[in-house]
């Protein structure tokens, strides 16, 4: 009679057990699903983690890009006045050398002088210095730009049309005042490639002077945005002082000021 009653229990109770799929629930007893709520604060907790950790680094990054290039600006303010005297551009072949385009300083492009086959040994400045086509050289997440007078009201040229190759000088100018020029003046810029590669923009010429902008009233940016041969100084390019006065307002809008 017993093994009747448990017949026909299991007969009844087998469809209940038989619906359930062997692995469909294999969670312990107690144990629940997280609820919506709960992972929308996961995902809360690790993106407020993740800036955190990443901007501060983002930060960093960028500090040590324009420290590096502040420094690279420097040297090639050096380097330039060991160029020019030495006469390694000497255009008018009047014994008083030129400045040089960044090209030549790195001895990747021949000088622009008559006779001139090959870069100059050793090289004044590294050779990654080396400009693309648009005269920029690429280097700590900043492109770096050299600008030469063309004549004696403010025109300037840079590696783009005054730079040769490895195996011709570049052209030299037929202009005595622009000659001329060039025997006492030079600037260049440096200006973030990207977003996160750097917050400045800065400038250096003949002078010496390193000015620094960031760019409240226009901004500098990759190979779209681009200081031209005025933009720090007050007037016309290659000024006595650039911007005026420390602290001025440039061409470009921007205020530029020392970097101590």
């Amino acid at each position: 009679m017993d093994a009747v009653k448990r017949t026909h229990r299991c007969a009844i109770e087998a469809p209940r057990y038989a619906s359930r799929q062997p692995g469909t629930d294999a969670r312990p007893p107690g144990a629940r699903a997280f609820t919506l709520l709960e992972l929308l604060i996961v995902v809360a907790l690790i993106a407020i983690l993740t800036a955190i950790l990443v901007i501060p680094a983002l930060g960093s990054r960028m500090r040590g890009n324009e420290t590096s290039t502040v420094a690279a600006l420097r040297t090639i303010c050096t380097q330039q006045e060991n160029f020019r005297s030495q006469a390694v551009v000497d255009q008018d072949s009047n014994g008083l050398g030129e400045f040089g385009l960044l090209g030549e300083l790195a001895g990747v492009t021949v000088p622009r002088r008559e006779g001139a086959a090959v870069p100059i040994s050793p090289r004044a400045i590294d050779s990654l210095f080396k400009t693309d086509a648009n005269g920029f050289a690429a280097r700590y997440g900043f492109y770096i730009q050299v600008y030469l007078p063309t004549d004696d009201a403010g025109g300037a040229g840079n590696d783009r049309d005054l730079g040769g190759d490895a195996g011709t000088p570049g052209p030299i100018l037929t202009n005595a005042a622009g000659i001329t020029q060039q025997q006492y003046a030079w600037c260049a810029y440096a200006w973030p490639i990207g977003e996160n590669t750097g917050d400045r923009v800065f400038f250096i010429d003949h002078s010496g002077v390193l000015y620094q902008t960031r760019g409240d009233a226009k901004a500098y940016l990759g190979t779209t945005s681009v200081p031209a041969a005025n933009a720090a100084y007050g007037g016309q390019a290659f000024a006595a002082t650039p911007a005026g006065l420390e602290g001025s307002t440039g061409s470009d809008g921007n205020i530029w000021t020392v970097v101590q």
